[in-house]
């Protein structure tokens, strides 16, 4: 487990140096290609998220730890592994190459071979902040930008009211419309509550830090979720899929299926917040 906390944590300190280093010199924005399942319009390879890959590569090859690594980008690593790993070297891409100084990070998952979580991470690149998640010690933590370390306390949130903060990816209209016909009766009955408009892999430290209180999604890939879904099981929040007759099913960790979708999709504070949701959900829509 240490190990995989040292990978972590080095990988992380090594992406946040190297990505502000080359927005300071404008470098790092070339096509590179597409991402599995995704169409242009939704998101990009650039170089920039081939830099940050090439940095766990070297780091897991030295490590020698037995990793099967399942990224945005492609499956690499041990064929006889002990360990498996979801990243998303670079979640930010689209932001990046419009020059737009926000929201980026890298995150990424370790799991054992039957899904169970053992260590997570997060760089907030901007902020110069990594954020870890011990699965054997059950606590979720981070350092700032001087290395001074902070425990996160577990979310409490339970009730859905007009004080809720909602978090969506809404930056592309593939998202936002469906997300918003499928809100816009809610929202109409509550209009206090605020949207932090971004999401995938990098809003669930948001989640274990309270500054937002649920993510709900249509159609998300399994490749925005699985980078931070080890940091979202330690924090102790719920991640659910939504079935058809609005009952929920516990979110997995599914090797080599990073290019899928979840057709709907809540992680948030409590479970009784999603309960909360979805019954507020299901009466604004009859």
């Amino acid at each position: 487990m240490k190990q995989l906390l040292d990978l972590t944590r080095k990988y992380l300190k090594e992406v946040i140096s190297a990505v502000n280093a080359h927005a300071e010199g404008k470098t790092g924005r070339g096509f590179l290609g597409l991402v599995a399942g995704r169409p242009k319009t939704e998101d990009v390879k650039i170089e920039l998220d081939e830099i940050c890959e090439n940095i766990f590569k070297k780091l897991l090859k030295k490590s020698k730890l037995p990793v099967r690594v399942f990224s945005e980008h492609g499956t690499y690593g041990s064929s006889f592994p002990e360990y498996f790993c979801s990243i998303d070297p670079f979640d930010g891409s689209a932001l990046y190459l419009r020059g737009l100084r926000a929201e980026w990070y890298s995150v990424l998952s370790f799991f054992d071979l039957d899904g169970v979580p053992l260590a997570g991470g997060t760089a907030d690149i901007l902020q110069k902040r990594i954020y870890l998640a011990d699965g054997e010690k059950n606590k979720c933590f981070f350092f700032d930008k001087r290395g001074r370390i902070s425990v996160l306390s577990r979310p409490k949130k339970e009730t859905f009211d007009n004080q809720t903060i909602l978090s969506a990816y809404l930056m592309a209209p593939k998202y936002l419309l469906p997300w918003a016909e499928r809100m816009k009766k809610l929202l109409e009955k509550f209009q206090g509550i605020f949207i932090w408009p971004n999401g995938g892999a990098g809003i669930y430290h948001m989640i274990a830090e309270g500054k937002v209180d649920a993510y709900i999604m249509f159609d998300e890939p399994r490749s925005e979720i699985d980078p931070g879904l080890a940091f979202a099981q330690v924090s102790g929040f719920p991640v659910v899929s939504v079935r058809d007759d609005w009952t929920c099913e516990n979110y997995q960790f599914l090797p080599d299926r990073q290019s899928e979708r979840v057709p709907f999709f809540i992680t948030a504070a409590t479970y009784e917040l999603i309960l909360a949701i979805l019954k507020k959900v299901k009466e604004a829509n009859k």
